[in-house]
């Protein structure tokens, strides 16, 4: 039994000691950066937690996950862009939370009774906009910054009919197993989203790759003579390997 328990103890150190690794690691993340905004759906930038107080947050996100610094940089004039940011996962939100004023009653109530999507609003809050609990951001990792950088190896065109895409590994390594996706969002009828998908096995250093997607997708749908009209939202980007996540929405 004795024995039993310490090779439970020793796995158990295991476990946490390389979950302590993969946080201090340093990571590449290539993304847009979103600034986050009070009662944001996507990306707030406060909370109102269980006391009834404001939480101030972070000022910034990218993929989702927000982002934080000791010594933060003036992100002003690049925010809206793809960029780079070097950094590490940190687990729990609260750490880089200040508390503030008291929240007023109806704080994110109007905009909770809004109907939404679940791929419209952040886990942080769900459906109860602007409102959280300390429990529920102790789930979530932040990105602790060490730069930010604009990432230009991206170029996507517009015209009538056709989205081109082009993408340059600007990267020492290779781009494996990369996905290009074209959001689209139904015209007509209750609103639903449809995508479109291309692969890439590798995308080797300094190579260039451009795709081309429709602006109207056209879908047969189930139970309907008629095809379904899909209009064109945005491009999605997506590779993830070791100390390397690329999560673009542009």
């Amino acid at each position: 039994m004795k024995k039993l328990t310490t090779l439970l103890i020793i796995l158990l150190s295991i476990t946490y000691a390389d979950e302590q690794q993969q946080q201090q690691q340093q990571i590449v993340f290539v993304g847009t950066l979103v600034k986050n905004e009070p009662l944001g759906l996507k990306n707030p930038s406060e909370y109102c937690l269980e006391d009834g107080h404001i939480y101030k947050g972070a000022k910034y996100r990218i993929a989702g996950k927000n982002i934080h610094s000791s010594n933060p940089q003036d992100l002003s004039s690049i925010y809206g862009k793809t960029v780079i940011v070097y950094g590490k996962l940190v687990k729990d939100l609260n750490k880089i939370l200040t508390k503030g004023e008291k929240a007023p009653e109806d704080y994110g109530r109007e905009q909770s009774m809004m109907q939404i999507r679940s791929d419209w609003v952040t886990e942080e809050t769900g459906f109860s906009v602007g409102r959280s609990t300390k429990k529920r951001l102790k789930r979530f990792s932040y990105i602790e910054y060490s730069k930010v950088e604009e990432f230009k190896g991206l170029q996507v065109e517009k015209s009538d009919n056709i989205i081109t895409v082009t993408l340059k590994n600007t990267f020492e390594n290779d781009i494996k197993d990369l996905s290009i996706i074209a959001h689209y969002e139904v015209v007509f009828g209750k609103p639903s989203p449809r995508y479109t998908t291309n692969t890439i096995d590798n995308l080797y250093s300094q190579q260039s790759i451009t795709i081309t997607f429709p602006t109207i997708f056209s879908q047969q749908s189930p139970n309907r003579r008629q095809k379904r009209a899909a209009k064109y939202r945005d491009i999605i980007i997506t590779a993830t390997a070791e100390n390397f996540h690329l999560n673009i929405r542009y």
